[in-house]
């Protein structure tokens, strides 16, 4: 997954997880923008978004060890059900439910991104110099 990608993909999450409020507390402890549990936060380092792209990474390398190919379908999946889970092809029926608004937030995003707008936003200013 690109640095593009992850960073998309977190933000689909965040969005999905907590409609951008990081006050959100889920059922199972779950905090912040990317609703990490503090088992799942223990274990990164903590709540913020270098921990979630850690975790996320972690994810990756945990689906394409088991030969799923890290789509952000996948890794939805995967955040919300567990990476054993979708080895296994064990995943709750609300985890799909989850990882395909996951995925067409993702999508949204994405093509929000390579609209003439965004794409002029991003171009690099030139000024010219007088000689």
């Amino acid at each position: 997954m690109s640095p593009t990608t992850l960073a998309l993909f977190l933000q689909a999450v965040a969005l999905v997880e907590t409609g951008g409020d990081p006050r959100k507390i889920g059922r199972a402890g779950e905090r912040v923008a990317f609703q990490m549990t503090p088992a799942v936060a223990a274990s990164c380092g903590g709540y913020g978004a270098k921990e979630a792209a850690h975790y996320a990474r972690w994810l990756e390398l945990q689906l394409v060890h088991g030969g799923v190919d890290p789509l952000p379908y996948n890794m939805a999946l995967a955040w919300n059900g567990g990476p054993g889970a979708v080895l296994r092809s064990q995943v709750k029926p609300q985890t799909y439910d989850y990882a395909l608004r996951v995925k067409n937030t993702f999508e949204m995003l994405e093509a929000s991104k390579n609209t003439p707008a965004a794409a002029a936003a991003r171009s690099p200013t030139f000024r010219t110099v007088n000689h």
